[in-house]
């Protein structure tokens, strides 16, 4: 079950998955391990409204984009443990 208001149980089917492997509070921003491998840039803008920080662990569902600098997660949903 994923934990988001903005994306469905079934468009989170056809995200991308993977796991916290940093996060710094302070600075609002990340990182993700994705399931494929990839390393993936996540800042605090693309957290659910009610989500404040993540957690080295945490598993999630997210689509990537790319940028100048690598892969940037959006539309990011916290999978409830």
């Amino acid at each position: 079950m994923y934990n988001s208001q903005s994306v469905s149980q079934e468009n989170v089917e056809d995200m991308m998955h993977g796991v916290v492997s940093f996060y710094d509070v302070r600075k609002g921003f990340g990182f993700i391990r994705g399931d494929d491998g990839q390393r993936v840039f996540v800042h605090k803008s693309v957290l659910p409204f009610w989500t404040i920080y993540l957690q080295k662990g945490d598993k999630v569902a997210y689509r990537v984009s790319e940028s100048k600098r690598g892969l940037v997660a959006m539309n990011l949903a916290l999978k409830e443990s």
